[in-house]
């Protein structure tokens, strides 16, 4: 789940997974700001469960 407080940055988070290799967005549901995930490799998807890439789009969002 994104802690993303506007749409665009919920979708800048859902491409910024696709593109990180070994990883696709398969679904990303707005309202509820869930996504699903398809990753390659456990250590792939233990990557993205520590919420940094939620996090810098927060900053770069600015809405922290």
């Amino acid at each position: 789940k994104s802690n993303q407080k506007s749409s665009l940055g919920f979708s800048i988070f859902a491409n910024s997974i696709t593109l990180t290799p070994g990883t696709i967005t398969v679904i990303a549901k707005n309202s509820t700001k869930e996504i699903d995930v398809h990753a390659i490799t456990q250590e792939t998807a233990k990557n993205l469960q520590t919420g940094k890439m939620d996090t810098m789009v927060s900053w770069l969002m600015r809405n922290k």
